[in-house]
């Protein structure tokens, strides 16, 4: 997960830098990453410490890169409907009235992204407060998970 996640995007970034770079044309590097790298969420550690990582390592490089023509951008969607989750997390994500999103409202909530000039966005209410409560308050949004632990931890184990 760290490799898909972490590893690889950077390796890429670092061999596409040089090329932006030496374009001197506006060009940007998206990074996709997930609600979860900004809320550290029971059960998905793994796949919570990869995207913090990501978005962690976006952020570092829009800033040093801010002197050049390439601007490092984070999109987080939320939950997704897709055959890459597991029964039980759809059961969990629907016992705890999580909403997923179709592929599509991801892909379209990407495309309007791209057009516009913020540094990062995080898709879906709750999630998008959440994500942005947990950077101030993270007691406040750990507390309301937590009180969420027994489902969690119930159809964590099977989704994994």
């Amino acid at each position: 997960m760290m490799l898909v996640n972490v590893a690889y995007p950077l390796q890429l970034i670092k061999r596409l830098l040089p090329i932006l770079i030496a374009q001197h044309s506006p060009s940007q590097i998206i990074s996709v990453g997930s609600t979860f790298g900004s809320i550290g969420y029971p059960g998905f550690s793994a796949y919570s410490a990869s995207k913090f990582a990501l978005r962690g390592a976006s952020e570092a490089l829009g800033r040093e890169y801010a002197d050049t023509s390439v601007k490092f951008r984070y999109f987080a969607p939320r939950a997704t409907k897709t055959t890459m989750n597991k029964d039980a997390v759809v059961a969990m994500n629907e016992a705890l009235k999580v909403k997923m999103d179709s592929p599509k409202t991801v892909a379209k909530a990407l495309i309007h992204f791209i057009s516009t000039k913020q540094a990062h966005q995080h898709l879906g209410f709750p999630e998008r407060f959440f994500a942005w409560l947990n950077r101030l308050f993270p007691n406040i949004v750990g507390n309301a998970i937590v009180k969420d632990l027994p489902t969690i931890k119930q159809y964590a184990k099977k989704g994994q």
